[in-house]
């Protein structure tokens, strides 16, 4: 949660202000998604190491709710940044040219599915922690590119 929080709102909020000199609450807001994103980096990276962290006594997420709940976290806060994404366009916090990360949804489906078959096999779940990683870059860069063309068509 820490690491959702310092990649994510404080990353987002410091280099806006350093930029703009100001703070809108929707910066706040467009920051979650990402926020999430990174988080779910560091939670999907925690399934490889459960046993070791359980046997350490180690209170992370993974071992508090076991693997298959763990995942079913995972896989509603992968949702739940689309549907961040969708209100935040709605509520007209976003433009609409920021849809456009809906283009990720391949590598989204890549991560879902492979973390849902293999969530206790250690190598077999590598490639949704590829794919994870791959979503927080790839929707952090369509997320801006959604926002930089609505600049550029709207201009």
């Amino acid at each position: 949660m820490a690491v959702g929080i310092g990649f994510g709102p404080l990353i987002v909020l410091g280099s806006y202000y350093v930029q703009a000199q100001i703070l809108p609450f929707r910066i706040f807001l467009i920051s979650i998604p990402v926020g999430i994103l990174i988080a779910l980096v560091v939670f999907i990276n925690e399934f490889p190491d459960y046993l070791a962290d359980k046997s350490a006594g180690k209170r992370t997420i993974v071992v508090r709710l076991g693997k298959k709940n763990a995942m079913v976290l995972y896989h509603i806060l992968l949702v739940s940044v689309y549907a961040a994404i969708v209100f935040l366009v709605i509520f007209k916090f976003l433009p609409v040219a920021s849809l456009i990360v809906f283009l990720s949804l391949p590598l989204t489906i890549k991560a879902f599915t492979v973390s849902r078959k293999n969530f206790d096999k250690v190598y077999e779940l590598l490639p949704a922690n590829a794919s994870t990683i791959g979503l927080h870059m790839a929707i952090g860069a369509l997320l801006s590119i959604g926002i930089a063309l609505d600049r550029i068509l709207c201009a």
